[in-house]
């Protein structure tokens, strides 16, 4: 089990670091916050599709709540792995507001995902 964390550990280092870079690369300026938002929002949104469409397969009512709060769960503790990886690889600090940050990504992106899903809808229905 230590093994599997110190991995999971080593490969979120490795995709935060890889976005930095990106994020230097591209002169985007993206400070820590904000790639917390980007990474976690969009991890999380993947996370919501895969479960969104297990869950459908599940049942036969609407999920999309169900998946919500599961990929919240999910997302919650990605972002908490996240910081401890941080603290322990000594690749940035711990902090909470990171962890805010990462599920205020999620929520937004997932706003985006309902307008989205609203949006095709009406289109479809017309």
């Amino acid at each position: 089990m230590k093994e599997l964390l110190y991995f999971i550990i080593d490969l979120f280092t490795r995709f935060s670091a890889f976005f930095s870079r990106l994020s230097t690369k591209l002169n985007l300026g993206l400070n820590d916050k904000q790639l917390h938002f980007v990474i976690i929002g969009l991890l999380c949104m993947f996370i919501f599709l895969f479960v969104q469409f297990i869950f459908k397969r599940l049942a036969k009512w609407k999920l999309s709540s169900i998946s919500f709060i599961y990929t919240l769960t999910i997302g919650v503790m990605i972002a908490f792995a996240i910081e401890l990886g941080q603290w322990k690889s000594a690749t940035g600090r711990m902090e909470f507001a990171d962890i805010v940050y990462g599920i205020y990504g999620f929520i937004v992106f997932f706003i985006i995902y309902l307008i989205a899903i609203a949006l095709y809808k009406a289109i479809k229905d017309r």
